[in-house]
């Protein structure tokens, strides 16, 4: 990183006045090594000035650089070609990758995540606000639930963009997540605590409320719910669970209910499940070619969960609503 003398000069200014290097770096926004080194060299000579380089100058100056990062934030999805074309000056694509590590922006695999607008927003901060109050041991009285769809032969490549550490869940460099219309497998699946129900195939064509009361909630949520002491069910807003017929059946049962906020896998520990589910069925093992392999691969790793797994999601949940509420409602790292 490029420090002009003025910025050399207050680092020093600030280190005589006693503050400490972190502080200097965080108040004037550069790395906390390169604060180090000026100390260093004032330390040593008595002066903030850089000693001219013996080497071969820059090919990129700090116009070019300030061009570069308005081209990359862009398209954060561009080829280093594509970047080195747009520049005024003709450099190559090594070129292009050095002076773009050192502004500290990194070629790095886009996070998937839904798209959120301000409507989203809105509501998962609200959502966030009113349970932020609420700790693990409140977190394991709920009944979480999700249906998940499993495509068959699916590509996981992942979409590589431009992006500094800090843009990591910017909607910019998040790659969003839409369905597909692959031939896929539906199950759901419930946990409470470090209980696991079993895992329930909904069968192609029987996806409709009164399909869903029979197979889920009568053939597998009802039992399950015997097994706990908790009557407190996380449902998304789908409308199989919006659906009067479900609701006639909630209500029936006494089973209390969270107004959901859309778009928020990254609050419902469940999700976390699901990925872990695909990575083994995708990644971990053969691909599963047929909707009878798919459903088999599927049991054998929900059955492989551990406990200390499920535990561990639900100690992360006041920090996820914590994350929320400091996003203003964003995506989160979960």
């Amino acid at each position: 990183m490029v420090v002009s003398d003025a910025v050399r000069n207050q680092i020093v200014g600030m280190s005589l006045a006693g503050s400490k290097a972190a502080k200097i770096a965080h108040t004037l926004q550069v790395h906390k090594s390169t604060v180090s080194r000026i100390l260093k060299l004032h330390e040593k000579t008595g002066t903030v000035e850089r000693k001219m380089s013996s080497g071969r100058p820059r090919k990129l100056t700090e116009r070019d650089e300030r061009s570069l990062v308005s081209v990359v934030n862009k398209n954060r999805r561009a080829t280093l070609t594509d970047i080195a074309n747009s520049l005024p000056t003709k450099v190559s694509k090594n070129t292009v990758r050095r002076a773009l590590h050192r502004l500290r922006i990194f070629s790095r695999f886009a996070v998937i995540k839904p798209y959120l607008t301000a409507r989203h927003k809105k509501a998962r901060l609200e959502f966030a606000k009113k349970y932020l109050h609420w700790t693990a041991d409140d977190w394991r009285k709920v009944v979480w639930t999700d249906e998940s769809s499993f495509e068959i032969g699916k590509n996981y490549r992942k979409v590589r963009v431009w992006r500094t550490k800090s843009e990591k869940y910017s909607n910019s460099c998040i790659a969003p997540s839409f369905k597909s219309g692959r031939t896929s497998v539906m199950v759901w699946g419930a946990f409470s605590g470090s209980s696991m129900s079993n895992l329930v195939v909904i069968p192609p064509g029987q996806n409709k409320s009164v399909d869903f009361v029979e197979i889920v909630y009568k053939g597998e949520l009802l039992g399950f719910l015997g097994q706990t002491s908790n009557a407190f069910l996380m449902e998304d807003g789908a409308p199989i669970h919006r659906a009067q017929v479900a609701k006639a059946w909630r209500e029936q049962h006494s089973l209390e209910t969270f107004k959901w906020p859309a778009q928020s896998p990254d609050l419902n520990p469940i999700e976390n499940v699901w990925s872990l589910l695909k990575h083994a069925v995708h990644v971990r093992r053969i691909r599963p070619r047929t909707p009878t392999d798919m459903i088999t691969a599927l049991n054998e790793e929900w059955k492989n969960t551990s406990k200390g797994y499920l535990d561990k999601l639900i100690d992360d949940m006041p920090e996820r609503m914590k994350a929320v509420v400091k996003n203003k409602g964003g995506s989160t790292r979960w």
